[in-house]
């Protein structure tokens, strides 16, 4: 992947209600919608536990959530689309067809 990397930010249909509890979300929020879009600006490769835990206040996970082979994602310039869209996704990231997304500056990856 190439940096800045412009990407687009789904909501999947089932909600983590983990994280809806620990920030206070609604619990009616829309979901199996593409919201936006953000720049990734950088790629951090978790190698240790001790990396992870430094970088918690940066990520928000609980300390158990750690395993070996994560990753984390930095992005900026982050945009709300005035209407979601509807869109199936899955976990991961997945490329979206261009036909789905017509704004200026988005790829479907």
């Amino acid at each position: 992947m190439v940096f800045p990397e412009t990407l687009l930010i789904h909501a999947g249909k089932k909600p983590d209600l983990d994280a809806i509890r620990r920030f206070e979300f609604p619990h009616n929020l829309p979901g199996g919608i593409i919201l936006g879009q953000v720049v990734m600006t950088d790629i951090t490769p978790y190698e240790n536990k001790d990396q992870w835990m430094e970088d918690i206040p940066i990520h928000l996970n609980r300390p158990e959530a750690y395993q070996q082979g994560l990753y984390g994602f930095r992005f900026s310039h982050p945009r709300q689309y005035p209407s979601p869209i509807p869109f199936k996704g899955r976990l991961g990231f997945f490329k979206v067809p261009a036909l789905t997304i017509q704004f200026p500056g988005c790829r479907g990856y």
